[in-house]
């Protein structure tokens, strides 16, 4: 009965496939145009100029110890990007700069202003704008706003040890010297914080670019979709059916078994329009690694499978795959690369089939990467 059952599957097969092939290509075009669209758009790199502000400096005691802590400012990544510092040696050149919008801002930086952030006096800085309604208005004006945060909080950890040092009994001058060490440590740490930070980049994904990708797994979510067809298929036997099946002692575990097979048929062929359109999209047809399909069609088949045998109706298997779907692209990084999961979503996608299968499939779609 079981060979009998897999003989009438096989010809009830037949009549899913052009139906089969005409979703996969339909579902196919949307796919990989939103992956394409995300690829080139939301991870390109955006180049953009820094925003211009002058500042006036004055001279007094400080001065060495300012020309420091802005040059230390001006040599960071994320100022050079921003912002483009300019310095001017008179208050009415600043002023100029302004009106002839060569500068988006003018910072009048006061007397004794770095000696005011080390004993706590904190002499307001004066800041002079002309333009209050453009983005880069409100970008530098957040900039302005965090580094004053950062150096508020900066502020209070410094007082405290000094305090901590008074209360310890130690003296003026080892005060002094332990003051000068925390705050170059504190410009060093945050003025140079690239040095002490591991930068991850969404550019590659696997061993792949970020198009090949995201186009492995359009291919992924069409194969998983192309079940919706099929569920008809898996729950859509007539009642004298299913009591033959039951006199023959068939049971679930048969079904999966034929459900399986027919599955990873129907994938095997969703997935040739899927490798042909691409290849030609990307003007090569790999077929060096398309045995890898193999196991991403396997891995598909069988959650296909598992959902429509042991599903209660048509309607929650389909439900029940379109969520299981969504949840094995994102946490195996198909919806945002892995760099850019967060850790313990990252941590997860260890021990689920989603990475493994958009893996496989980039494998079998372009070759290198990663072996299977």
């Amino acid at each position: 009965m079981f060979l009998l059952l897999a003989k009438a599957n096989l010809k009830r097969l037949t009549k899913y496939l052009p139906r089969l092939i005409i979703s996969v290509c339909i579902l196919l075009a949307i796919c990989m145009t939103a992956g394409i669209i995300i690829a080139e758009n939301i991870y390109k790199d955006n180049e953009r100029q820094p925003v211009p502000v002058a500042y006036y400096l004055t001279e007094d005691e400080d001065l060495d110890y300012a020309k420091l802590a802005i040059g230390m400012l001006e040599s960071t990544n994320s100022m050079q990007e921003a912002v483009a510092l300019t310095r001017v040696y008179k208050i009415e050149d600043g002023y100029s700069m302004l009106e002839r919008k060569e500068a988006l801002y003018f910072l009048i930086i006061p007397e004794h202003f770095v000696h005011g952030i080390l004993y706590g006096t904190n002499t307001p800085l004066e800041i002079i704008t002309n333009d209050k309604a453009s983005a880069n208005s409100f970008i530098t004006n957040e900039l302005f706003l965090s580094y004053g945060t950062y150096l508020g909080v900066a502020q209070a950890a410094v007082y405290s040890a000094l305090d901590s040092a008074r209360d310890a009994g130690y003296s003026d001058e080892e005060v002094s010297h332990i003051q000068d060490a925390v705050n170059m440590t504190f410009l060093d740490r945050s003025l140079n914080k690239a040095q002490y930070m591991d930068n991850k980049t969404a550019t590659l994904e696997g061993g792949y670019t970020i198009r090949q990708h995201y186009l492995s797994c359009a291919v992924m979510l069409v194969l998983f979709f192309a079940g919706f067809v099929m569920m008809p298929f898996m729950k859509n036997y007539s009642a004298g059916m299913r009591m033959r099946l039951e006199i023959a002692k068939i049971n679930k575990f048969h079904l999966l078994l034929q459900n399986l097979m027919c599955m990873f048929i129907a994938t095997m062929t969703a997935y040739i329009p899927c490798h042909l359109v691409i290849g030609i999209q990307e003007k090569n047809i790999n077929t060096e690694h398309i045995a890898s399909i193999f196991v991403a069609a396997l891995g598909i088949s069988f959650i296909t499978a598992v959902i429509g045998t042991f599903g209660t109706s048509e309607f929650a298997c389909t439900m029940t795959l379109f969520t299981v779907t969504l949840l094995l692209a994102y946490i195996g990084g198909g919806i945002l690369p892995d760099a850019l999961l967060p850790k313990a979503v990252s941590h997860i996608s260890d021990y689920l089939p989603g990475k493994y299968i958009i893996n496989a499939l980039s494998h079998s779609l372009f070759g290198g990467g990663y072996d299977i």
